[in-house]
């Protein structure tokens, strides 16, 4: 071992990227004892509408249903059943920028990204990576676009390319809206930026958690636009 990351261990404490408490620095995940089982048991988690296991759930929102022969991607569901310390990690995905936090998720979204693919006779290289940008107001207000940041963690791990596409003008959070609503606002809220010009026929449409799918159905819609063969969703988790 090198004394530079021997003094790192000592200096430099692993944090649980659930929690923030110290994590052993030989444990195989970023996570803490008291924190993993709760992360198993979402792992564990089936689908309440087929109650099949993740990797053989294909439930889509019909918004979703529409885009590219209803492929897409997603670690794990996602709902409140979920632990409170699983809860919270998802709310700090969104709200406190941490390295080691975006790189756990990152490697998690591009794993099955390259089992997803793997599967239905898709090479993952054929495509470029773009997100669903965050409201103006949020970034402001947490100075990250947290669907940018795992976006740009997931390219340097696949060695994709990674285009900013779209911008995102709406004002309304979406959580707070119901599925009609979703759908109306994020039509009107996405766009194109300015003068982007597709160098990519085909994309990975990445955001963290899928719910009704307004989000990305509206962006992935502007993609096909300018000449999209496919656009696939790609999130860390799909709300069960």
């Amino acid at each position: 071992m090198r004394i530079r990351d021997a003094l790192r261990k000592i200096f430099v404490p692993r944090l649980c990227v659930i929690c923030r408490d110290a994590v052993s620095q030989d444990a195989k995940e970023p996570i803490c004892e008291e924190c993993l089982e709760d992360w198993q048991a979402l792992l564990k988690m089936k689908c309440v509408t087929c109650g099949r296991d993740k990797d053989k759930c294909t439930c889509l929102p019909s918004q979703i249903r529409e885009i590219y022969h209803s492929v897409a991607v997603w670690c794990m569901f996602y709902d409140t059943r979920c632990a409170k310390s699983v809860r919270k990690f998802f709310f700090r995905i969104k709200r406190d920028y941490t390295k080691p936090l975006i790189r756990f998720v990152a490697e998690k979204m591009a794993k099955a990204i390259i089992v997803a693919t793997r599967s239905r006779g898709i090479n993952y290289k054929d495509f470029a990576i773009t997100y669903v940008p965050r409201r103006p107001i949020s970034v402001l207000i947490y100075s990250f676009d947290h669907a940018k940041k795992i976006a740009e963690q997931i390219g340097k791990i696949l060695d994709l390319p990674v285009v900013s596409a779209l911008s995102n003008k709406s004002r309304l959070e979406q959580k707070n809206l119901n599925k009609k609503e979703r759908k109306e606002n994020a039509s009107k809220s996405f766009y194109l930026k300015k003068g982007f010009e597709s160098k990519h026929n085909k994309y990975f449409l990445v955001d963290d958690i899928m719910t009704s799918g307004s989000s990305m159905r509206a962006c992935a819609r502007l993609l096909y636009g300018i000449g999209a063969e496919a656009v696939i969703p790609v999130t860390f988790a799909k709300d069960n």
